[in-house]
């Protein structure tokens, strides 16, 4: 069976969509944040039971391709071996078999410019495929490599699905344009989610809109918007950013996909907590009245410890053993993980009850951003 997306509950808030994503283990809902291995890894360090893919269902398999890998998987003969062990050790961890893995061997932007360089894209685009069959998965996520067309009729000779991974911050826009209509064009079939790597909404300001343009229309054709590498904290107040992980999900994104950057707290130790007034992960400051502890701490009901360290986190009362063990920060994750799926499912909810705009107003700091940002795109 191969991945299927259709319509379900509509919301007359923006045409906003809860899709359902059918693939061969079943099926997930949106809008939904993928699990990745480092929310597994902090889970783990933790000692906590904590549901994570059990509640997600979705789980983003992301390996990091530098140009030493890159080197080695254009021309050393059975390095594809190592690769293939190293990605099936961390889909062995997801601990839920019927989750939906998304297999993303993601370029830095030096292995890109050496693959564009070599002319390789179509080796490299087989390499993963057979990755990617080895596994059992239905579909890869691969750059588009300036030629759409190209690419998914390699990926569709290997009986596999396309998540073309589009570089919003392409400065080019006849260039975007015409590689995200010829993606769509290609059909639901063969590319049913479309991803875009992350940048903020300032530098890809007309790529964005292009996509809000489209959002509707893609779900009508069954097609899906997936931003990837995204990070934990985007927030600027009184901007009109809506590349915020929970603000886009009003207008760009069904499914996020988060970047690790080893985070959960700076170099001054001030540890990050996912507010849910706001949507983001910020330094706390029970001050300001946002940060419920009595209610962000049943996250952990049946956990004394981990409701212990939440507490000494709020009242920076942390040791340095803690600090040692980076408990701080894999609870700053954990926490986060827990609680934005969690408001997912609530806004999930909302759009089966066409009460999408209620949950926003619920939200000053959102509702500012996105209410603005559609007011402007409507002058």
């Amino acid at each position: 069976m191969v991945i299927s997306i259709t319509p379900g509950s509509r919301d007359s808030f923006n045409d906003l969509s809860k899709l359902k994503i059918y693939h061969k283990k079943g099926i997930i809902s949106t809008p939904n944040r993928t699990v990745m291995k480092y929310d597994i890894n902090a889970k783990n360090r933790l000692g906590a039971d904590i549901p994570l893919t059990r509640s997600s269902k979705c789980f983003t398999l992301q390996e990091i391709i530098d140009a030493k890998k890159l080197k080695r998987i254009l021309t050393e003969n059975g390095y594809m071996s190592e690769v293939l062990s190293s990605v099936r050790s961390s889909l062995n961890r997801i601990g839920t078999p019927e989750s939906l893995v998304f297999f993303y061997p993601s370029l830095t932007n030096d292995a890109l410019s050496d693959l564009l360089k070599y002319k390789k894209q179509n080796e490299y685009t087989n390499f993963f495929c057979d990755i990617s069959n080895f596994l059992g998965l239905e579909s890869i996520m691969l750059p588009t490599f300036n030629d759409p067309v190209k690419t998914v009729n390699i990926v569709k000779k290997k009986n596999l699905q396309w998540i073309p991974v589009m570089n919003l911050n392409e400065k080019n826009m006849d260039v975007f344009t015409s590689q995200f209509n010829d993606c769509i064009s290609i059909g639901e079939q063969d590319v049913p989610i479309l991803s875009f790597k992350f940048v903020q909404y300032p530098s890809a300001n007309k790529a964005y809109d292009l996509i809000m343009d489209n959002f509707d229309n893609m779900h009508e054709k069954g097609i899906a918007s997936m931003i990837v590498d995204a990070p934990r904290m985007l927030y600027y107040p009184n901007s009109l950013d809506v590349s915020t992980s929970h603000y886009g999900s009003f207008l760009t994104a069904d499914l996020i996909s988060e970047k690790y950057t080893g985070g959960g707290g700076s170099s001054k130790k001030t540890p990050r907590l996912f507010c849910r007034n706001d949507l983001v992960t910020s330094q706390i400051d029970l001050s300001e009245d946002k940060f419920d502890l009595d209610k962000e701490i049943q996250v952990f009901d049946g956990d004394s410890k981990l409701q212990d360290l939440l507490r000494n986190i709020a009242d920076d009362a942390l040791t340095k053993k803690d600090w040692k063990e980076g408990r701080p920060k894999y609870l700053s994750r954990v926490h986060e993980n827990v609680q934005t799926r969690t408001e997912f499912k609530d806004l999930q909810k909302n759009i089966d009850s066409n009460s999408a705009k209620d949950y926003l107003e619920d939200k000053t700091d959102m509702n500012t951003v996105v209410s603005s940002h559609l007011q402007k795109r409507l002058e």
